[in-house]
This record gives structure tokens, C-alpha cells and sequence, in this order.
């Protein structure tokens, strides 16, 4: 199965990215400044990627309204690869965390009835495969800080994110 990916600029933010094949997308890259460098994380990670533009364009479309600030609808089909049951579980939750909202690292413990498993929870925060779609920008630490954030801007990006979307820090 042939990985396809495509690339995209989001005005204000950088380049984004897409990956994925038959099954589904397999990956968003959140934004880069210069188009080389999305281009590069895409080949390390998928090394006999073909570069397609407009495949996967519905998410594209949905990825720019949000960075221009509306609430988008995602309806494209995920293809969680290797990912660990307790991986999926996080995300699921996650996924529930609405426009706007914040929640801590701890709530999601709770929510997917383990409420120690704080750390566990942001590694497998930073392990998500679909960043914006699962919107584990969202989530942060109970004493309010941001927390981490695995992206090309790390922190500024995840606190960039959380002003578009308006949400109270």
C-alpha cells in the first residue's frame, strides 16, 4: 500500500501536511515554516512517500478553516496504524474535548477511568498521529501551564492554537 502525502499552506501558521494511503490518513503534520522542512519529516517518516497534490483534500479543507479560525468538521477516516489500545483510549477522549474548551492531563486520566496515569496520558498525547483532529492541544497541566506540545514551535504553536480558538487560560 503506496503512502501518499500532500502539502499546504496555512496562512498565519506555516506549511501543514498530510500522509496516508487506502485506509485512511495516517498522519498530520502541524506547521513548519518553510515548505523543505514539512517535506523532509514527511520523507524520514514515510521513505517512499509520493508527494500528491490535493490528495486528501476534504481534510485540507477542514484543516484551513480551522487555522482561520472557524470550527471545523472532521469526517475523514483515521488509520491508527500500530497504535496501542491505551493510545486509542486517550485519543477517543480527547477527541471529546470541544472547541474552545481546555482539560487537564489528569481529567483525562480520570475520563478513561485511570486517573493515575497522568504521565501515561501525555506520552500517548505526544505519540498522536492527528494533531487538530484530536485536539490534544487542549490539554494541559492541572496548575494551569501549558505542558508540553510535540510540534516544530512546541509551546508557542499549542498556546497560538488555544487563543484562535478562544479558550480561557
Amino acid at each position: 500500500m503506496t503512502t501518499v502525502a500532500t502539502a499546504f499552506r496555512a496562512p498565519g501558521f506555516g506549511w501543514c501536511g498530510l500522509a496516508g494511503a487506502d485506509r485512511g490518513l495516517k498522519r498530520i503534520y502541524l506547521p513548519e515554516p518553510r515548505r523543505e522542512a514539512l517535506l523532509s519529516r514527511m520523507c524520514t517518516e514515510f521513505p517512499t512517500v509520493q508527494l500528491k497534490d490535493g490528495c486528501f483534500s476534504d481534510a485540507a479543507q477542514e484543516l484551513l478553516k480551522f487555522f482561520s479560525g472557524a470550527v471545523p468538521l472532521f469526517t475523514c477516516r483515521l488509520d491508527y496504524g500500530r497504535a496501542t489500545d491505551f493510545q486509542k483510549k486517550v485519543w477517543q477522549a480527547a477527541r471529546a474535548i470541544e472547541y474552545g474548551q481546555v482539560r487537564t492531563y489528569g481529567w483525562l486520566a480520570a475520563k478513561i477511568g485511570n486517573p493515575r496515569a497522568m504521565r501515561a496520558v501525555g506520552a500517548a498525547l505526544g505519540h498522536n498521529p492527528f494533531p487538530i483532529i484530536i485536539p490534544c492541544h487542549r490539554v494541559i497541566r492541572s496548575d494551569g501551564g501549558l505542558g508540553g506540545f510535540s510540534a516544530a514551535e512546541g509551546i508557542a504553536l499549542k498556546k497560538k492554537l488555544l487563543e484562535l480558538e478562544g479558550a480561557h487560560l
